[in-house]
């Protein structure tokens, strides 16, 4: 998952998950779109703004 290479596996827009480097687990961590992070409670929107900011 989001590792820039083709792995066999649907990308994880496909497959209804989102994923971001979750501070509390110390890794990347894939969650259901909609739904915040088990483990830091981001969101997926919070986690778009903050990609636009770094990137956009």
């Amino acid at each position: 998952m989001g590792l820039g290479f083709s792995d066999g596996f649907p990308p994880s827009e496909a497959s209804g998950f989102w994923e971001h480097w979750c501070a509390a687990y110390d890794g990347f961590l894939a969650t259901e779109h909609g739904s915040p992070c088990n483990w830091c409670g981001k969101t997926e929107e919070a986690h778009d703004k903050e990609c636009e900011g770094a990137f956009g």
